[in-house]
């Protein structure tokens, strides 16, 4: 676990001012040399006081701070020297911590850290939200969201929940072993459940069964293996819904886990099941017990808010060898829980290594990741494809896929 060394709680006057001095010390260490001079820096204070904080934001609020996001360095001096004053209103001090993420602050981070000790719930909530503006590309800012699980308010633990990555499901199920908090551990298993839907990993219980997060009342999508290799992670298995007081739906009787990912997942609804079955997609209607098969494919993954999927079938190419490994193409294809047609929308490549899960292709570990603009298939050594969004589903041209930066 990193470290992050915490400042202790000093009054409020005290604390802005020794704010503002170290604030001053880091620009001129890190800024350009651009001061304000001591009237307008005032006058820039008492603005952006008056802008911060709005308990209705308007147009009027969104352009000023839109204003003030683009401003020079000079102004993180000015946002420090407010989130640290005491006597200022709660909302405009929770604001400019947010507004410190956004604007990209060098001073961004330890000020975030520092605001996680406040008392005043409002302050740490903004932390947290304002560290998951920072999280996907500063490993100590995600460290401190998760740490923040663990915070006494019942709001800043379903806000640092929130802001966790696809890839911190591990971290949620622990938290949920020992949170007792109704609400916070409702938000846990959504979250849990939707990460599974998108690729990440299942718990596996004392027998070694996969079981999707639920509870007693709801089915199960359950994978039982009857081959694992312990050194690949690589299982083969009965794949199956299970339903309370019903029989149970089978799926496969061989199908393939890579690392407790499982080739299923649920319908937003949690009415149907996508599942891959020797190598053809399957969607499991849950109330009538049918099954529709779409087409030849691996790897379903669903498209976040719609009700769509997508879904790949490997493209024969020449055999070779690469800096990455031997690359593999798939053709990328839209499908859907209504209709039974689907398209091919794009084209992505991926490279298998013998020492990486047993030389199995990525894409079946590979995960949907939500980003500021929509939503991507992403994987180690899997070339990261932008996925269409529900304005491109009603006609615009297809995103494709770009090179990641794995």
């Amino acid at each position: 676990m990193m470290k992050v060394l915490m400042r202790p709680r000093r009054c409020g006057a005290l604390r802005a001012r020794q704010m503002v001095v170290a604030a001053l010390g880091l620009l001129g260490a890190c800024a350009p040399r651009q001061t304000i001079e001591a009237p307008l820096a005032q006058q820039l204070s008492v603005q952006v006081r008056s802008v911060l904080g709005s308990n209705r934001p308007s147009a009027d609020y969104h352009r000023e701070r839109s204003r003030l996001q683009a401003m020079g360095p000079d102004l993180d001096v000015i946002l420090i020297g407010l989130v640290g004053d005491s006597r200022a209103r709660p909302e405009a001090r929770a604001d400019a911590l947010v507004l410190l993420a956004d604007r990209g602050s060098p001073l961004a981070l330890p000020t975030l850290a520092s605001a996680l000790e406040y008392n005043n719930e409002r302050l740490r909530s903004a932390a947290v939200l304002g560290l998951n503006r920072l999280a996907r590309t500063d490993p100590v800012a995600a460290e401190l969201i998760r740490r923040s699980t663990l915070d006494r308010s019942r709001t800043v633990r379903i806000n640092a929940l929130q802001s966790l990555d696809i890839r911190d499901s591990e971290t949620i199920r622990q938290v949920l072993v020992h949170e007792t908090d109704r609400e916070v551990r409702l938000v846990g298993l959504q979250l849990i459940a939707l990460a599974e839907a998108r690729g990440a990993p299942l718990a596996a219980d004392f027998r070694g069964a996969l079981r999707t997060v639920s509870d007693e009342t709801e089915p199960q999508i359950v994978f039982r293996p009857f081959m694992t290799d312990p050194f690949t992670r690589v299982s083969r298995g009965d794949l199956r819904i299970e339903l309370p007081g019903l029989p149970d739906i089978p799926l496969a009787e061989s199908a393939v886990s890579v690392a407790n990912v499982i080739p299923a997942f649920f319908s937003a609804s949690r009415g149907q099941v996508v599942f891959e079955a020797d190598g053809r997609i399957g969607v499991a209607d849950i109330n009538n017990r049918t099954i529709r098969w779409v087409g030849q494919g691996i790897a379903p993954r669903p498209i976040p808010f719609t009700n769509r999927f997508v879904f790949l079938r490997e493209r024969p190419i020449p055999p070779t060898l690469e800096l990455q490994g031997r690359p593999v193409v798939y053709e990328v294809n839209l499908g859907s829980f209504s209709t039974p047609d689907f398209e091919r929308i794009g084209m992505l490549r991926a490279w298998s290594r013998p020492d990486v899960y047993g030389g199995e292709s990525p894409v079946r570990w590979m995960v949907v990741d939500e980003v500021t603009d929509g939503a991507l298939l992403r994987g180690e050594n899997v070339e990261t494809f932008v996925l269409p969004d529900a304005v491109w589903m009603q006609g615009q041209p297809s995103p494709g896929a770009r090179p990641s930066p794995n």
